[in-house]
């Protein structure tokens, strides 16, 4: 079948170099392939690996440059509360927990938001093949919610857990709320809404 001499260099330097499976040594080399399909393997620390397929052809010598990429860094992101929707250069990513993969050696900006809390913007950078754990708190949006119930001896649940008697004022996130208003010989009155900051809500 034939053999040929294939030079391979890379930058940068220093890159092991497979083929087939078989160790070769370090770029820059040469190396004597025989006519045929070869599967070829760089690696280098802090670089992705470059892999091909190359087809030798018997007395017909070949040189091949490879420029091999920074490796991609790893953003392993959690936030507390999680469930928060994540963007990351203005392009939605999905929600926390979430396991990001980036460019590295280059700012990017990341951005959190979960209803009922303020939305969380900063930037970081990687370096190249690293792998980052971080977790982001993200503030609670409390405004002040004031409620008028008519009976003063009513009682008033909000979401399941009771509140006391009569007009209430709460400092709550902006998440829907159910309110319950219970009154001895009454029918119970129910309401749920997404509070807005302010709004008085009078149950009779």
């Amino acid at each position: 079948q034939g053999w040929s001499d294939v030079e391979i260099r890379s930058e940068p330097p220093g890159a092991a170099l497979t083929v087939d499976g078989v160790d070769q040594g370090v770029t820059p080399l040469t190396v004597e392939l025989m006519a045929g399909q070869h599967d070829l393997v760089l690696s280098l620390s802090g670089f992705g690996d470059w892999n091909r397929s190359l087809t030798v052809a018997a007395n017909e010598p070949l040189v091949v440059p490879v420029t091999l990429q920074p490796a991609l860094a790893t953003l392993v992101l959690n936030s507390r509360p999680d469930g928060a929707s994540v963007r990351v250069d203005g392009d939605y990513q999905g929600g926390t927990p979430i396991t990001l993969s980036l460019a590295p050696d280059q700012a990017h900006r990341l951005q959190l938001s979960k209803a009922g809390h303020a939305e969380l913007d900063q930037s970081l950078s990687l370096d190249p093949g690293e792998t980052r754990e971080l977790t982001l708190d993200l503030t609670p949006r409390l405004e002040t919610l004031r409620l008028q119930v008519s009976a003063a001896d009513a009682g008033v649940w909000v979401d399941g857990g009771s509140r006391g008697k009569g007009n209430l004022t709460l400092r709550w996130s902006a998440v829907p709320l159910r309110f319950e208003v219970r009154r001895e010989g009454h029918v119970s009155q129910t309401l749920s809404f997404t509070r807005r900051s302010g709004i008085v809500q009078v149950l009779d």
